[in-house]
């Protein structure tokens, strides 16, 4: 019993937490049968909820009873976000506790399933702080030679590591990367352009790789922009199309390379300026006042890039159909791994191809 109400005391909290609530906020929510002292009991396992109780918890956390009482778990450490400083602390636990909830469903069902080994660097023993031979032997190990990655989701899952695209997050939140006893996982903002995601995962990418260097964070940050360019858009392969110097480059041209190796434009001018194809002084032109200067947050041709560099991935969805073919799970276990009703649980099984 003891070990029921430590768990069930866990998910609460964590439950409460995605929602971003007090313990006033749930004790409202559920119509104030219970008092904020005795949800507080709940969620140190100090007492076990009644019968009435857990069903308007339930449905007032969006979250089925199975949830409440899942063992299973995955402690997320060494947590970095990007622009942490920026976004409030309620919304980084909120993230954080949806992540964990995905990533435990994700490490479970894989485990059921199709066990894979932990994620080990393929560079661990030729780390350096030149964050291009880093980036050039890293597209060797990984066999992407000077071409573009067409889907960097689908590449870090195909090499063992996690990525969980957040939904309805604060605009303010880029992604962050964790450590976990199963192998490092990525957080991605599901709101941000197709480049901005790219980029993104292979900056956190970027942060998992360098730990063992041990950089102060200045030197850290330093070597993650670099390495991020580097990885993205080989230099090789930009100077092969831009030439070893410009003093400009025509936006039409940058918009060919955006959509051949989805980066953005104001990171190919970035990039030029880091292997000194442009001039230093470039940056501040294009983004100061420059076309640059309202590019901020997107550019043209954002929504048609999506199309091309899709950042999708199917694996999960797939080891849960596959669990439930070979009767390891029942329907009401899928849908609580694909995190709706037994009814769309059924569907999505059984009944792919019905349109409304």
């Amino acid at each position: 019993m003891s070990n029921d109400l430590t768990i069930f005391g866990r998910r609460l909290k964590q439950a409460r937490k995605m929602r971003g609530w007090s313990l006033a906020q749930l004790r409202e929510q559920i119509g104030q049968i219970v008092s904020i002292a005795a949800l507080s009991k709940y969620e140190k396992g100090q007492s076990m909820a009644s019968s009435k109780v857990l069903v308007a918890l339930s449905e007032a956390l969006d979250v089925s009873l199975d949830y409440l009482f899942r063992d299973f778990e995955v402690d997320l450490d060494r947590i970095r976000f990007r622009k942490m400083s920026t976004l409030p602390k309620k919304e980084q636990n909120r993230v954080i506790e949806e992540a964990r909830d995905f990533f435990e469903r994700y490490f479970e069902i894989e485990e059921l399933v199709d066990p894979r080994p932990k994620f080990e660097s393929p560079i661990k023993s030729s780390l350096t702080q030149d964050y291009e031979a880093m980036a050039d032997l890293l597209r060797k190990k990984w066999n992407i030679g000077e071409d573009p990655i067409p889907n960097v989701h689908a590449l870090l899952e195909e090499k063992g590591i996690k990525v969980w695209y957040a939904k309805n997050c604060d605009e303010k939140f880029d992604g962050f990367s964790a450590e976990t006893n199963r192998g490092p996982v990525i957080v991605v903002s599901a709101q941000k352009t197709a480049a901005r995601k790219r980029m993104t995962a292979l900056h956190e990418l970027a942060h998992i790789l360098c730990e063992p260097m041990q950089m102060d964070e200045k030197e850290e940050e330093k070597f993650v922009k670099g390495f991020t360019g580097a990885i993205l858009l080989p230099k090789n392969a930009l100077y092969s199309m831009l030439g070893n110097s410009r003093k400009s480059i025509p936006l039409g041209e940058l918009l060919e390379i955006k959509k051949r190796y989805g980066i953005s434009m104001g990171g190919i001018v970035m990039r030029a300026v880091q292997l000194d194809i442009l001039p230093q002084d470039y940056v501040r032109r294009f983004f100061g006042f420059g076309p640059g200067k309202d590019w901020r947050k997107r550019e043209p041709w954002d929504n048609r890039l999506g199309r091309i560099f899709p950042e999708t991935h199917v694996r999960y969805r797939q080891l849960v159909f596959r669990a439930y073919g070979e009767d390891l799970i029942t329907i009401s276990q899928a849908a609580n791994y694909l995190g709706c009703s037994i009814e769309e649980a059924n569907q999505q099984l059984n009944a792919p191809f019905f349109e409304e």
